[in-house]
């Protein structure tokens, strides 16, 4: 058989994370053709930086992102832009035959989740997809590997903390700064934390209750008649349907750094990651190391960089070998990534963006707010960026999903469109 050429990837948005993002892409073995930004001098840079001759696939520079999606030389998206222009870009890449990975949050609320949803089940041979690294990250993967095997007998508890600098730093105004544009602890940890709940739980989430703070309206960068609405602090509670409770709290205040820990407690065991390693202790039994860091010292980016690893690979096989469903992964250390993970969909990040909307509605009531309030609420009230006649289906679809466990394995991707 002939080897698959690389496949083609454009990047849509430069921050922190795409730009890692990038180098990852190109260690991997995929074929850049295009960085673009709405800073386009920028996105020029970004490409001259990392190699990638654009005028070799393009006859000008685009100067939006819908050129680069009508680009033949284009094949995958990574969509890391606004979180407000998400559903947009989604919805205009799938439908022109792309491949999606889009960075969380993955909207602002739920109708434009709703959206990218129903184009990805319009076009289910193309891959689409949420950046989820939480769930490929290597200690969380061999947490989940003993939650299988019933280290911890009946998970009861789940406890998660993440403590960070603040999301915006030094930066200027931009969407960060703003928790409807999508900024915010919530949001962008958040996202990553309940999805993981419902990864490591195998189970949804029923009922939520949540507190946000905005500690430091204003910055050196931000001041005048701009202000910082966007959460520095969060921490939820959440029950799910099988009765397992979890809570995470998110600081983001610290002057530097990224910390994550978690601790999962059941009738037999108890599993706790720290540090970015893994310990179990069961009842009557001494602590165990499961899994060792190569690393002690951790920012974000360390962090993202592990799971990020093992999310490209096995994107890249799934894109490469999308018949194979028995064979394991390896990522680029040689460590082996097991059929039972995958990224999440974009049904995972309707859900995600439901309970996020459920959290906000309990800070605002100040009391425990049931899933299914926030879907009336939406309903009644319509939303601000989309209106859309798919979402009540939706909705609909998700609500008749919430008592089964949610769909594990690799799914079949076509990389031939």
């Amino acid at each position: 058989d002939k080897m698959a050429s690389p496949m083609k990837v454009a990047v849509l948005g430069l921050n922190p994370v795409s730009e890692h993002v990038i180098t990852l892409l190109q260690r991997f073995g995929f074929h850049l053709t295009c960085i673009w930004d709405r800073d386009i001098e920028q996105a020029r840079k970004a490409c001259s930086d990392h190699g990638i001759d654009v005028d070799s696939y393009f006859d000008y520079f685009p100067l939006s992102w819908k050129d680069v999606l009508i680009s033949p030389n284009v094949e995958l998206v990574f969509v890391a832009n606004s979180p407000s222009e998400h559903a947009e870009v989604v919805v205009k890449a799938l439908s022109v035959g792309r491949h999606v990975i889009c960075q969380t949050p993955p909207s602002v609320n739920v109708e434009g989740v709703s959206r990218m949803l129903s184009m990805a089940r319009y076009y289910p041979k193309l891959f689409g997809g949420l950046c989820s690294h939480f769930r490929f990250h290597p200690a969380l993967g061999r947490a989940k590997e003993l939650l299988d095997e019933d280290f911890c007998g009946n998970v009861v508890m789940m406890d998660m903390r993440i403590a960070c600098q603040s999301l915006i730093a030094r930066e200027g105004y931009s969407w960060k700064c703003s928790h409807i544009a999508g900024g915010g602890a919530l949001n962008i940890y958040g996202s990553q934390l309940i999805d993981l709940i419902q990864y490591l739980s195998e189970e949804r989430i029923e009922e939520v209750y949540g507190s946000l703070n905005t500690f430091y309206n204003q910055t050196d960068a931000i001041k005048g008649y701009r202000s910082v609405t966007s959460d520095d602090f969060c921490s939820a509670q959440v029950k799910c349907f099988n009765g397992v409770c979890a809570s995470f709290v998110i600081n983001c205040t610290l002057p530097e750094g990224f910390l994550f820990s978690l601790s999962i407690s059941g009738s037999k065991g108890h599993l706790f990651v720290e540090n970015m390693n893994l310990f179990g202790q069961r009842k009557g039994e001494e602590r165990q190391l499961f899994y060792k860091a190569d690393v002690t010292d951790t920012d974000y980016i360390t962090f993202f960089d592990a799971g990020c690893s093992r999310m490209l690979s096995w994107l890249h096989g799934c894109l490469a070998m999308p018949s194979s469903s028995e064979s394991s992964l390896k990522d680029i250390s040689g460590q082996e990534v097991k059929d039972s993970v995958s990224m999440a969909t974009f049904e995972d990040g309707l859900y995600i963006q439901r309970v996020i909307s459920g959290i906000v509605r309990a800070n605002e009531t100040r009391k425990w707010c049931h899933l299914k309030e926030v879907e009336s609420k939406i309903l009644e009230e319509g939303d601000p960026f989309w209106h859309s006649s798919n979402i009540k289906g939706s909705l609909v679809s998700l609500d008749n999903q919430l008592t089964s466990k949610p769909p594990a394995g690799k799914r079949k991707i076509s990389k031939k469109t």
